[in-house]
């Protein structure tokens, strides 16, 4: 966490400087209570009118500088909370195209949510609080210390006991926070996987038995987290119950000093008005430290998720084509999932601006294939050349099941193209009036000039207008590679001819496109046909391009 402590440091020497004029101001008010009762009875050469101005003056000044440290403290918490979250979203982004699909969604949703907000809650919250009650203890003790200076070595002695207590529980509460985060992400997981079969479960009537399983889950969760509670609780309530024992046994010391003269009655009230600010920094103090300590796995695991590396994946680097002409080329491809063998040996070159089709029928590797080229998963062996080595400025896949997102039709379709359209507050009219043309022959015309929201996920368009959508994506996408997984897939007669009229249509790019039956104008359209099977690919059409 040095890292997003460091980024805040002005504003830390800002909360530094409060702390100490808070802690400061806050002596000299208990001080200040014990000097007036003094004055009152003659003890003291001030007047008890000098001694009033000195305690308002010193109470303004406490409130001052506390309400001053409340705000920066605030700012600061933010500020580091806001470069976690960035972080963190950010690595997710830079991961590679391995490690993305390696990804366990549902750990990250949970880091993202109760492991950061265990870092905002105990970590720096609590543990913000710290200096400041460190700082004050130790101002506290000198203050006693000036009255009297015995006092001062009673206090820290008999207030050591609450802080090496929590330090003992260190393990303790480390384990039980490690238990209730695992169970917490095993139930997460669940969670997920329900809501994204919410439709099968509906459809087959189990939503009892799903109920009973995801109850069950929770208790389960639920018992973790009272165990959590309980170790908390105890730990807590001893060091309590030890400050309390401190205090007493300096207020029981101060009274006896005072009837042996050695210190005054307002001294008393001095020390025992310390003592108390003391006591309450002990507790929170120790609330503190078993805060921060309990928070560690809960730290540990979202800078891990942050600073994960590529380096650590298994993604191999993209090698450069010799031949100028070609795009693609694969030389001895073989890729198997466990036992189950999917390509094997299997070769393939592809010339920059052709148009290819790959036949084959569901599970014979096509989707793989795909996938291996544009760097999702690793090969077995063989080697993949690229005309460029950034797979991100040289494919587009429109695959067949595309993501699509919460918002307006237009959002979806241009993506990165309308923030900067937003930014910019300009367009082009050239490149929106090709928009325009590509949408009305996909015929999303209707849904376009409306201004269609788009659930996530596209619940609310046909899976027809899914699959259009996408298209639009990949032909605007103007890089040199277009892979189309399945692009007429659960798309009507009519739009099937609209979509292979544009890829038949499509100029100065590479296609290639996989599927397990196409009309007999999109086969004669395509310049070279390959079907998939055992692993190879067989020419069913040479290329004459």
């Amino acid at each position: 966490m040095c890292r997003y402590f460091k980024r805040q440091i002005p504003s830390i020497l800002g909360l530094i400087i409060f702390i100490l004029l808070k802690v400061f101001f806050l002596n000299r008010v208990s001080v200040l209570k014990g000097q007036l009762i003094d004055t009152a009875i003659g003890k003291t050469a001030m007047t008890l009118s000098e001694v009033v101005f000195l305690f308002t003056f010193s109470l303004l000044f406490y409130l001052l500088a506390s309400y001053l440290l409340g705000i920066t403290r605030y700012a600061v918490k933010m500020n580091i909370m806001k470069d976690l979250q960035d972080d963190f979203f950010a690595s997710s982004l830079l991961r590679d195209r391995v490690s993305i699909r390696k990804l366990d969604i549902s750990k990250a949703v949970s880091s993202y949510t109760a492991e950061i907000n265990v870092v905002d809650n105990q970590f720096l919250r609590m543990g913000g609080n710290l200096f400041e009650y460190i700082v004050g203890i130790i101002i506290t003790l000198t203050s006693i210390a000036l009255i009297a200076p015995h006092m001062a070595i009673v206090s820290l002695l008999a207030y050591v006991l609450p802080i090496f207590f929590t330090k003992t529980q260190q393990n303790k509460l480390s384990k039980a926070q490690k238990k209730f985060q695992a169970e917490n992400d095993r139930h997460t997981d669940s969670f997920l996987q329900k809501l994204k079969g919410i439709e099968a479960i509906k459809n087959y009537h189990i939503e009892d038995k799903i109920f009973n399983l995801f109850n069950s889950s929770l208790d389960t969760l639920v018992n973790e987290d009272i165990k959590r509670a309980e170790t908390r609780a105890g730990t807590n309530g001893i060091s309590s119950a030890l400050t309390y024992v401190s205090q007493a046994i300096i207020a029981g010391y101060s009274v006896y000093l005072v009837f042996r003269g050695e210190i005054s009655a307002g001294d008393f009230v001095s020390i025992f008005a310390l003592s108390s600010a003391i006591s309450s920094q002990i507790y929170w103090l120790a609330r503190s430290v078993e805060s921060v300590l309990s928070a560690r796995p809960a730290v540990k695991s979202v800078l891990e998720y942050i600073d994960f590396s590529n380096n650590n994946s298994s993604s191999l680097p993209v090698n450069q084509t010799k031949d100028d002409s070609l795009a693609l080329q694969i030389n001895n491809l073989s890729f198997s999932y466990g036992e189950h063998q999917i390509l094997n040996d299997l070769n393939l070159s592809v010339k920059k601006g052709e148009k290819v089709l790959i036949l084959g029928a569901s599970g014979t590797g096509k989707s793989s294939l795909m996938s291996l080229i544009t760097g999702y998963l690793v090969p077995d062996a063989g080697e993949i050349y690229l005309d460029k080595t950034n797979r991100s400025e040289l494919i587009t896949l429109v695959e067949q099941d595309a993501f699509i997102f919460r918002g307006t039709l237009e959002n979806n379709i241009l993506l990165n193209n309308v923030a900067e359209r937003e930014e910019t507050k300009t367009s082009d009219p050239q490149n929106d009036e090709e928009i325009t043309k590509l949408i009305d022959k996909l015929g999303l015309s209707n849904l376009w000039k409306e201004g269609q929201t788009v659930d996530q996920r596209g619940r609310n368009l046909s899976g027809g207008e899914r699959k259009r959508l996408a298209l639009a994506r990949g032909f605007l996408k103007n890089t040199e590679i277009l892979i189309l997984d399945e692009p007429l897939a659960n798309v009507d007669a009519d739009n099937i001819e609209r979509i292979e009229k544009l890829i038949l249509g499509i100029k100065n790019r590479t296609v290639i496109l996989i599927s397990h039956q196409v009309s007999d104008y999109l086969y004669s359209g395509m310049d070279t046909v390959y079907e998939l099977n055992s692993g190879k690919l067989r020419c069913l059409k040479p290329g004459e391009f």
